[in-house]
């Protein structure tokens, strides 16, 4: 953010004109941010005018030259196409008139659809046998008892629709160009629209056919987009997908909780496919961020005026919340001269006594202007332009606008308040810095066109601004702003786990993932260097995602993220939430030096999403769809797959490295015109890997995934090479089986089947028999009986003969 800054120079820029957003559109065309040819060539124009103004001047010392740019340039029109004429409510009401009936919740028979049971589900896959998904629908977190409690302790799932929710449906439909949007909530047995327009109305949904339910899939919390439904094994099938008007094209991203659950999700849909990019997946994020705060928010108040004696130590457990709901929030679309107010939130018509009706559709400059200043410096103009992060400061409503508070009736605001508004690009950057992060998918494309001129901003009032900022510094986006490596660029994020980040970045015009480790102190370090740096470091394989440079960022302790340390109140969430079957236990005793700081490591980009998300949708099969005859396993694929898994890890182990945590998460995708199925599997993520040049086995107390660990892992903590030779059994038999092991169980239930009843996977009955028996070995409960990866490769090689 910007700095504060004195009323004679109102405003302070960071330039970075230099990294202007110059990429190409590409074939995306369902948002209405694209608003059309021709304001994009105007766009364009402005921009490249700014440009070459600022290079002209660059030899100035201090802010940039402030340019004057010609009115025209600002002054464009939409043009042809769907953002030009769109009236969300006109469609709206159009589409529920003409929709299939089936899409309604109370007309489509519950009994037809075999209402999904834990019970029922937990039967099937805990005798090893493989999860129903077409009958069931999507599989249940471990978490989930403790998931539902969080959301029935919010008590927002049931009643009318919510006025505030709604305000965010119609902001998505007018930002996304689509008439079909919903925020629903996943409860244990059913899908609650809890606000809807378009085909969807409230009420509740079945869950065997959700799309929703899938986000809660994922490890760690990130956007779903289904550019055609007919291309996914899950969805093929569906019967909205193939109904009259079918669901072709959906996006949909979680709904995080304070503490880290997954209530559900705010989604559109559309009846065509459609091509996405990141952009606008960040956009989306950044809506749902804003539920969440709205929800959190009548969370709140009920309980300050229910239990008002426990108010200090519930704030206590949501600090981020309640610092969250309490910042103003508007969103502005600055392409145009007029900088157009599409949404603001509950706190800013709290904080201002502005209704929402009074502002939004409004000209920003008519409501606001600077103090002592009564043009706005060309320079603003300039950066939004450029799609920049920047702050004004001394920000006041302008004489006249009527404005209604609580304490005082209606008035007619003056200057009296001065505002710091932090602005923030909607397409590349979280809401502020109290905002939980959900990952973009690395199969999205990215396009800085893409939803420019979209801002959101946030509104403090000056004398707040210094106490306010103090408590939301983090660790990581303090030194995002100061990459340690020459030449690199940041992107979007792709995911957020326990220990850091990881961004889409670019580095030295190649494209790479950055990986951002803030938490050293829950990693194993050597040398003052993470371990999986060490271990990869020099490494160079085709099936190993590879380490392009590491460093270390020193620097003086800072606290950490807000939403790391804060324990909520909810019911039911005094486990915190899951991480897709992750059962860490920090060992930090043998880890060597600890340094504070940051850790970055440039990685190899894989560019096709994991293996995990392949299997889901149906790529190793013969046609994507999860019902026989025409759903059965493509043998080649898989056998291809396996080989290149088995081949990476012979490396790893023939170098003395045991991984730890051989999942379909941690096996990256690459495309590859080479392979006839389009791509090439690495390993990656070596962040729990172990060097065992010196013993062959460790003793830990850091576990990986427990659907994909042994029995000898799971009762002693012996971590060894035939560890990870029964993880890649588990990957054998998901690939085969075409979902997920153990799934829809809990981690207690795994660990008993497992570890006490000695249970092993089911494979399907069309399996190849020496597929089956090679699988089997691999999942021996016997540590001895397992093959090693240099015989599993040989082994794949003569079924591939």
């Amino acid at each position: 953010m910007g700095q504060a800054c004195s009323c004679a120079q109102p405003v302070v820029l960071k330039d970075d004109a230099d990294r202007a957003a110059t990429e190409p559109t590409g074939k995306v065309q369902l948002t209405a941010v694209d608003r059309g040819s021709a304001n994009e060539k105007a766009l364009d124009a402005a921009i490249k005018s700014v440009l070459n103004k600022r290079q002209a001047g660059r030899s100035q010392p201090g802010l940039p030259p402030v340019s004057q740019v010609e009115a025209e340039e600002f002054n464009v029109q939409p043009g042809p196409g769907r953002a030009a004429d769109f009236d969300p409510d006109k469609i709206a009401v159009e589409l529920r008139d003409r929709c299939d009936s089936a899409y309604r919740p109370n007309v489509v028979p519950l009994s037809t659809m075999s209402p999904i049971s834990d019970r029922h589900s937990c039967e099937q896959t805990s005798q090893g046998l493989p999860y129903e998904t077409v009958n069931l629908g999507p599989p249940k977190p471990p978490c989930n008892d403790d998931r539902v409690a969080t959301i029935r302790s919010l008590n927002c799932s049931d009643g009318p629709p919510d006025p505030q929710l709604e305000h965010i449906v119609q902001l998505a439909c007018t930002v996304f160009g689509t008439a079909n949007a919903l925020v629903a909530l996943l409860d244990s047995e059913r899908i609650i629209i809890r606000n809807g327009s378009g085909m969807f109305a409230p009420g509740d949904f079945p869950w065997r056919y959700s799309f929703c339910g899938y986000t809660l899939t994922p490890a760690n919390p990130t956007t779903m987009v289904i550019e055609d439904a007919h291309k996914d094994a899950r969805f093929k099938h569906n019967v909205f997908v193939n109904g009259d008007p079918p669901v072709r094209f959906y996006c949909g991203t979680p709904l995080i909780a304070s503490n880290g659950h997954r209530l559900g999700t705010l989604c559109f849909a559309d009846h065509e496919p459609h091509t996405f990019d990141a952009e606008r997946c960040n956009i989306l994020n950044n809506m749902a961020e804003l539920c969440v705060r709205e929800i959190e928010r009548e969370y709140m108040l009920r309980e300050q005026s229910q239990q008002p004696s426990e108010l200090e130590l519930m704030n206590a457990g949501m600090k981020r919340a309640l610092e969250a709901f309490q910042e103003a929030i508007l969103m502005v679309d600055t392409s145009k001269e007029s900088w157009t107010v599409l949404h603001v939130n509950s706190a800013f018509s709290h904080q201002t006594g502005m209704k929402r009706e009074a502002i939004v559709k409004a000209n920003f400059w008519e409501v606001f202007g600077l103090n002592d200043c009564e043009q706005v410096p060309e320079a603003v103009k300039e950066t939004a332009l450029l799609g920049k992060e920047f702050t004004i400061t001394n920000v006041r409503i302008r004489d006249g606008i009527t404005v209604e508070l609580p304490d005082s009736g209606i008035h007619s605001a003056g200057g009296d308040c001065l505002f710091t508004m932090g602005f923030r690009p909607a397409n590349r950057d979280q809401l502020d810095d109290n905002t939980l992060a959900i990952g973009v998918p690395s199969y999205m494309p990215s396009s800085e066109k893409s939803g420019r001129g979209l801002y959101f901003v946030s509104m403090r009032a000056v004398a707040a601004m210094t106490s306010i900022a103090s408590t939301t510094s983090s660790l990581c986006e303090t030194h995002l702003r100061e990459p340690p490596f020459e030449g690199l660029e940041l992107g979007t994020l792709l995911g957020r786990g326990g220990y850091g980040s990881v961004y889409r970045g670019s580095y030295m015009d190649q494209r790479c993932a950055v990986k951002v480790i803030e938490d050293l102190d829950a990693i194993a370090m050597r040398d003052g260097k993470p371990l999986e740096a060490v271990i990869t470091e020099g490494i160079c394989h085709p099936n190993i995602v590879n380490t392009i440079a590491h460093t270390m960022q020193h620097t003086a302790e800072l606290p950490r993220r807000l939403h790391d340390s804060a324990q909520s109140s909810l019911a039911g969430t005094s486990d915190g939430p899951c991480k897709s079957g992750s059962a860490a236990s920090h060992d930090k005793a043998g880890q060597g030096l600890h340094s504070k700081g940051v850790a970055w490591l440039l990685l190899e980009y894989c560019d096709m999403g994991c293996l995990q998300e392949a299997i889901d949708k149906g790529w190793l099969r013969e046609e994507r769809t999860l019902t026989s005859p025409d759903g059965v396993p493509n043998l080649a694929t898989i056998l291809a797959v396996a080989r290149e898994v088995a081949s990476g890890m012979a490396f790893l182990h023939e170098h003395g490295v045991v991984h730890g945590d051989l999942t379909g998460g941690n096996v990256l995708l690459t495309s590859s015109a080479e392979q006839p199925h389009g791509f090439t599997a690495k390993v990656a993520d070596f962040g729990l890997a172990r060097n065992l040049n010196i013993t062959s086995k460790v003793e830990t107390r850091t576990y990986g995934t427990i659907t994909h660990m042994p029995r000898e892992l799971l009762c002693d903590g012996i971590m060894s090479k035939p560890a990870d030779v029964y993880a890649f059994g588990v990957l054998l038999w998901e690939m085969m089986s075409g979902c997920r092991a153990w799934a829809s169980m809990k981690h207690a239930q795994v660990m008993h089947c497992i570890v006490v009843e000695q249970r092993s996977l089911v494979f399907p009955s069309h399996t190849p028999d020496n597929y089956r028996r090679f699988a089997q070995r691999c999942l021996s409960h016997n540590p001895k009986e397992r093959p090693s990866f240099t015989e599993a490769c040989a082994e794949i090689a003569a079924m591939q003969a």
